[in-house]
Parts: structure tokens; sequence; C-alpha cells
């Protein structure tokens, strides 16, 4: 687990496994969860791996 403040960046390694989604959660400081979505390879690609954390964005399967 990772501390990031508002505006900070991590370079982080992607693993992934048979094509399998990598999740991503964030949680606020009073531990919510803000930030939940699961990237495929492709998707991440596409997006030049790079991550936009948006407070709000919850679509992670359940």
């Amino acid at each position: 687990m990772t501390h990031l403040a508002a505006g900070e960046e991590r370079v982080t390694a992607w693993h992934f496994k048979d094509s399998s989604p990598v999740t991503l959660r964030a949680n606020d400081d009073a531990g919510r969860l803000v930030f939940c979505h699961s990237y495929s390879y492709e998707e991440l690609h596409g997006l030049n791996r790079r991550v936009v954390i948006v407070d709000g964005k919850l679509d992670c399967p359940k």
C-alpha cells in the first residue's frame, strides 16, 4: 500500500496474469473508498499506462 497526497505521482510496474484485470483502489484519509477500477492491459496501454485517480469513480466488479 502506498500513501499519495493530492498531486503526487508514483511509478509502478503492473503485473498481469492470464489477461486478468488489475484492480486499483484508493481511500481518502478517513478510510473511505473514493476510487475503484479494474484495468485490462489493453485499457492501460490506451491510457499510456497513466492512471488518474478521480474521486467518485467506483465501478469495480462486486
